[in-house]
């Protein structure tokens, strides 16, 4: 260029950035008064007189409109020549339109994330490897129940993972790093005061590139209240809501689990089939509500009875089911003693406007043939029904119909 800013000379490449068919077209021009800037203190005129005004010019990241009214960004380098009578400026212009616009491309994307991160519904926590936060938001920091301050001092996800869980995590992390990922995982976390509570997890090892960290982007949720509310439904739909025992279906849930163990384990079940005399004469002559109180008497005595290590259920109606280990030999003997020791208590309070009373059946699971769980009710059953005509009522001197 000389003194004034017109191009005295120029190759094919520049021809090409400002827009002209070959470098004669180029004469004449002032590529100075190509550039365009966003800020209005900075015109491009007085940028361009700026720049002329320097004897040199390094690395220089200007925008320009070309004369084809394309918008480039450009690496501008010039020295001013005065070795001559005419001053000239030998410049060098360099492309950079697809590095600035990859460049803002990552300035946008980094934006959008930070306002994802920011504004998103779901606890999120960007960690290292390590367990060590990077970034976290507001709804993390609600989650767990810590500040700006705290995330600041002390920064490890670790914190609030349980202790006996911490290297099984780290473990899963080294897997993670393997591909593999955490979708909607069920865990307990712990908050900063100790708490606990359910959390719905989900995690994605993100690999680094051209030398750049590899971190683990986690997203967490409070389900604490939906776990809740499932195990309520869960128990409604295996408890019998009179009682508070299990229900037909949670019965045979459990139990058919109990004879799995029992057939793999090796030891012996008994099944008894309880139903309780004159319900319909205490329904009729009381009514349904004292009907109702001697049905949950029975489930008391039950239950005070066959503890822990056995299954009660009521069957429906006025029947119940009990799923109980016969180890050691004669343990459930003296169960149906106690059985009917705790009537006969019961009844001798006479606080009660009715007497209880249980015909019961009973059949004995052997690991070394098994059968199952339905043919055991059915046998149970039969038996009960054999001896119902003997109403029995169990007290002191009634052991022995029970073991019949």
């Amino acid at each position: 260029m000389d003194a004034k800013g017109l191009v005295v000379e120029a190759n094919e490449e520049f021809a090409r950035l400002v827009g002209v068919k070959d470098t004669q077209a180029c004469l004449g021009h002032k590529p100075l008064e190509l550039l365009i800037m966003d800020q209005v203190a900075d015109t491009p005129e007085y940028l361009a007189n700026d720049i002329a005004a320097n004897p040199v010019v390094r690395d220089a990241v200007l925008r320009i409109r070309n004369l084809q009214g394309q918008v480039k960004w450009i690496l501008y380098n010039h020295v001013k020549d005065t070795s001559q009578e005419d001053i000239r400026h030998l410049a060098s212009v360099h492309d950079m339109t697809a590095f600035c616009a990859q460049q803002e491309k990552t300035r946008e994307n980094e934006i959008l994330f930070r306002s994802l991160f920011a504004y998103s519904p779901h606890a999120i926590t960007l960690i290292r490897p390590d367990g060590a936060i990077v970034l976290d938001n507001d709804k993390a920091r609600a989650l767990y129940t810590y500040n700006k301050r705290y995330y600041v001092e002390s920064r490890n996800i670790f914190e609030f993972v349980d202790k006996d869980a911490r290297q099984k995590t780290q473990e899963f992390l080294e897997e993670m790093k393997a591909g593999n990922e955490v979708i909607n995982t069920e865990t307990i976390l712990y908050r900063r005061d100790g708490s606990s509570f359910w959390a719905e997890v989900s995690a994605k090892y993100i690999h680094g590139t051209e030398g750049q960290e590899d971190y683990i982007i986690i997203f967490s949720e409070d389900i604490s209240e939906r776990k809740t509310m499932a195990e309520q439904i869960g128990n409604l739909s295996i408890t019998d809501e009179l009682t508070g025992l299990y229900n037909r279906r949670g019965f045979t849930a459990a139990a058919n689990q109990e004879i799995t163990r029992a057939s793999q384990d090796g030891y012996h079940l008994a099944l008894l089939f309880i139903d309780m005399d004159h319900m319909k004469q205490i329904n009729d002559t009381q009514g349904h509500l004292v009907g109702d109180q001697a049905l949950k008497s029975l489930s008391s005595v039950l239950q005070m009875t066959f503890r822990d290590s056995s299954i009660t259920g009521r069957w429906g109606g006025d029947e119940f089911v009990v799923l109980a280990p016969n180890e050691p030999a004669g343990s459930i003997e003296r169960l149906l003693e106690n059985f009917a020791r705790d009537i006969h208590t019961l009844n001798s309070t006479k606080v009660r406007p009715f007497e209880l009373s249980v015909t019961l059946g009973m059949a004995q699971y052997h690991p070394s043939n098994p059968i199952e769980l339905e043919h055991l009710v059915m046998i149970a059953d039969r038996e009960m029904y054999r001896k119902k005509p003997k109403r029995v009522a169990p007290g002191p001197d009634h052991n022995s119909s029970l073991r019949d």
